[in-house]
């Protein structure tokens, strides 16, 4: 179940910004725009914390920090990145490297899911 809602999580966070490229300065359309980017983040990111929870019992605190720390560090980066792609192309700059870092999510939840549904290995338990 959290591996499906993850893969609805970041395909909603590519619809939103799908939706942000063509949105322009359409206020209804930037709201929408803002409450699924809103709403994917955050179900993405808290379905990510219940799967590290799920694999370290036994380390809930230093998985939490770790998680934590990750989080945000990505999300400095990505507002440094946002920045200078605001300075270089605006809206769409922005939007389309939302749309593609959303596409890359998903390969990767893709990618994940393809290799949990082959395991265990043909011939093993």
């Amino acid at each position: 179940m959290i591996r499906r809602g993850a893969g609805v999580a970041w395909l909603v966070m590519l619809a939103s910004f799908v939706l942000a490229l063509f949105a322009g300065s359409r206020t209804v359309l930037i709201v929408a725009v803002i409450v699924l980017l809103d709403v994917a983040a955050q179900t993405a990111g808290i379905l990510n914390q219940a799967r590290v929870f799920a694999v370290a019992h036994e380390a809930r605190s230093r998985a939490n920090t770790a998680f934590v720390v990750c989080n945000f560090l990505g999300g400095a980066a990505g507002s440094a990145a946002a920045t200078l792609l605001w300075q270089a192309g605006g809206w769409r700059a922005v939007s389309v490297a939302g749309m593609l870092l959303s596409v890359f999510a998903l390969a990767v939840w893709a990618y994940g899911a393809r290799s949990v549904a082959s395991w265990p290995p043909h011939g093993r338990d």
